[in-house]
């Protein structure tokens, strides 16, 4: 390793240990998708080199396990038998533990430990130390768990303070999508910073550049629609013994048929040599299964291949929106699954009030990006169920999803129902 110039390896590959218990050291450290890493898996390639890269996208896929971190850290799951256990014994027992701080919250920990076992205990002197101690440090545990996130969220106030300081940039300039579906992405998950190069602008907008094309895809004009367009399903709120055919058990099989009707109306433009790429992604994994089974035994994909288009394999042309982050297809059908007014948002929406995910999903196609899903479910969720209470910070952006969809500037809508 010592001669080696370049090294590819994982941010926790036994690799990296082995290389700074030898002392080998490099000009750079460069960390590609560095926002799915936590801080703790940067923390050894970093002291790799004085000069770091990290590269990656904090709006698109969670750190990993950033759920399980934040749900471990919350108050009511507050454990002191563990957390003591942990710093006193066990790999968390070094100097780095020591210098963080820990051994003064331990401090506090064992002293409040004896008077929570006693029955006429009060609990004041608790929820004090949780309002006063433990909230701020965990809010600060939480904000460091990404480390990517967090330095660029640094960069941002840098540049509006017009600090001097300047460590990071947003590459705002994307090549992939039609300018039908980046204005749509822009406005909802960039705050309009993300801009389209001006020659692939011109490249797309060129419909000739078009490997593909739509016949007879009964009343909708796929053809000549815009490359966003949102096929609907029935509103949630108007028919409750439909919606539980339209999604059961995380599958909803009325979108599979409307998605089966689009790809056997859709042909390879005969000037072109390279194959069309396809791609059908979802939240949800049982969703991709049932996709993936049903066109393949009802022969869709197979005739997708005589049609000389490139999907996935034979068997699979579906995948979760998390197995295909950083890929991208000429065309991208999407199906949300989700049909239903549950108790409350989060349960309702799922995976779809994740704005990450969201995200990722909706950037992966480059000529033409197919929506199959209820839009009446957001509107309920927005609009009416929250009886004027304010929405939830995080789904914020379905708001603003909402406005584009509805308008025909920016989205073809068409109600599904009718087709």
């Amino acid at each position: 390793m010592r001669k080696s110039y370049i090294i590819l390896t994982t941010t926790n590959s036994k690799t990296i240990e082995k290389m700074l218990d030898n002392n080998c050291y490099f000009d750079w450290s460069i960390m590609e998708e560095a926002a799915k890493a936590s801080t703790n898996d940067l923390i050894s390639p970093l002291l790799l080199s004085y000069k770091r890269l990290l590269i990656g996208d904090h709006k698109q896929l969670p750190t990993f396990f950033e759920k399980d971190f934040k749900k471990i850290m919350v108050p009511e799951n507050l454990n002191l038998d563990k957390i003591i256990s942990f710093i006193t014994k066990g790999k968390f027992k070094n100097s780095i533990v020591h210098d963080s701080g820990l051994y003064s919250l331990l401090e506090i920990f064992t002293d409040i430990k004896p008077k929570l076992n006693d029955d006429d205990a009060d609990m004041d002197e608790l929820l004090k130390f949780v309002q006063d101690k433990y909230l701020p440090a965990i809010e600060k545990s939480i904000e460091y768990y990404s480390l990517f996130k967090y330095l660029f969220e640094e960069v941002d106030i840098n540049k509006s303070n017009k600090s001097k300081i300047n460590f990071g940039s947003m590459i705002s300039e994307q090549y992939r999508m039609h300018p039908d579906i980046s204005k749509i992405i822009t406005k909802v998950f960039y705050d309009y910073k993300l801009l389209d190069n001006e020659s692939r602008k011109v490249f797309y907008l060129d419909d000739c550049n078009r490997p593909f094309y739509f016949k007879d895809f009964k009343k909708v004009d796929l053809e000549n629609s815009k490359r966003f367009t949102w096929l609907n399903v029935k509103e949630p709120y108007s028919d409750s013994s439909v919606i539980k055919i339209l999604e059961e058990n995380f599958v909803n099989k009325s979108e599979v048929l409307i998605i089966e009707d689009i790809l056997n109306c859709i042909y390879k433009k005969s000037n072109f040599i390279k194959k069309p790429s396809i791609v059908l992604l979802s939240p949800y994994a049982k969703q991709v299964n049932y996709i993936n089974e049903y066109l393949k035994t009802n022969g869709v994909l197979k005739e997708l291949i005589r049609k000389d288009f490139e999907i996935i394999s034979e068997n699979e042309i579906c995948k979760t929106c998390d197995s295909f982050q950083g890929g991208e297809a000429d065309l991208v059908i999407i199906s949300l699954v989700r049909n239903n007014i549950n108790n409350d948002i989060y349960s309702a929406l799922g995976f779809l009030i994740d704005e990450r995910r969201m995200n990722v999903m909706f950037s992966r196609a480059k000529f033409h990006l197919i929506i199959v899903g209820s839009i009446g479910m957001f509107d309920y969720w927005v609009n009416s169920a929250l009886n004027h209470k304010e929405l939830p910070i995080e789904a914020a952006f379905i708001e603003q999803l909402i406005k584009l969809v509805r308008n025909p500037q920016y989205c073809t809508f068409h109600d599904a129902s009718t087709l």
